[in-house]
């Protein structure tokens, strides 16, 4: 699950993996590049839950979930 929350002009994606919680500030200000990036990630996570995908670096969730999405 992950959403979008606004900070400032620009756009907070948070979203839970595995029971934690976790933020990343996008630098974006357009609601529909943040909503598409949003789309991307619940995707990927989808792909994790299922096993299909895996974390290129386990140690940063965020960064790595996202990417070169944002």
């Amino acid at each position: 699950m992950a959403w979008l929350e606004k900070k400032g002009q620009r756009f907070l994606l948070v979203f839970r993996l595995n029971g934690s919680r976790y933020k990343k500030l996008l630098d974006l200000t357009d609601r529909r590049e943040a909503d598409a990036i949003t789309a991307k990630v619940e995707r990927r996570i989808e792909m994790l839950e299922r096993g299909e995908w895996q974390l290129p670096d386990p140690s940063n969730v965020a960064d790595s979930l996202i990417g070169e999405l944002a």
